[in-house]
């Protein structure tokens, strides 16, 4: 590739028109990898550059026609995240705000949550962490309490399944 030269992008000489249609490639893109918070895209048309009234006007054209929707977004994100292992409902609060999406769609979502499968997932995270474990069991208790803390359970949550688990374990063997 010697002597070739990537000409350096200026967003300046596009017209508004150019804009908008990049913005919307843009877009495109983004959602055929996977949905996306209307926050996450407006972050980034910013780093490409796309003049701010430009982004507003293609995110509102977005929503308008079903492509962003902010509330499908959060249920899909709870159902796939939960899909493939077990989380706190806390834990995934966190990362839908992260994501910028609004705490009334967040906690829509999260209702359809049941919370004895959120308790059952946790056990189940601390049986298979305690049956893992070797040495000395109080050190595996800690660490399966401290996995399921940073998932994002609760100190009530990481204690009833760390009992239900040792239980289990004991009357399993």
């Amino acid at each position: 590739m010697a002597g070739r030269h990537k000409k350096e992008f200026d967003p300046q000489e596009l017209t508004r028109e150019q804009h908008v249609e990049r913005a919307k490639e843009i877009l495109y893109r983004q959602l055929d990898a996977r949905d996306r918070s209307r926050c996450e895209l407006a972050e980034k048309l910013a780093a490409k550059l796309v003049p701010e009234g430009v982004a507003q006007q293609v995110l509102a054209e977005f929503e308008s026609v079903g492509y962003v929707d902010d509330a499908k977004f959060a249920r899909v994100y709870v159902r796939s995240r939960l899909a493939g292992r077990a989380m706190s409902r806390q834990r995934l609060r966190l990362e839908l705000r992260q994501k910028g999406v609004d705490d009334a769609l967040i906690s829509a979502a999260l209702e359809r949550v049941d919370p004895e499968a959120e308790l059952e997932g946790a056990i189940e995270l601390a049986e298979k962490k305690l049956r893992a474990s070797s040495g000395d069991p109080l050190a595996a208790k800690r660490r399966a309490y401290g996995m399921l803390a940073r998932r994002g359970f609760s100190s009530e949550q990481c204690s009833k399944a760390l009992r239900v688990a040792l239980a289990r374990i004991e009357q399993g063997e």
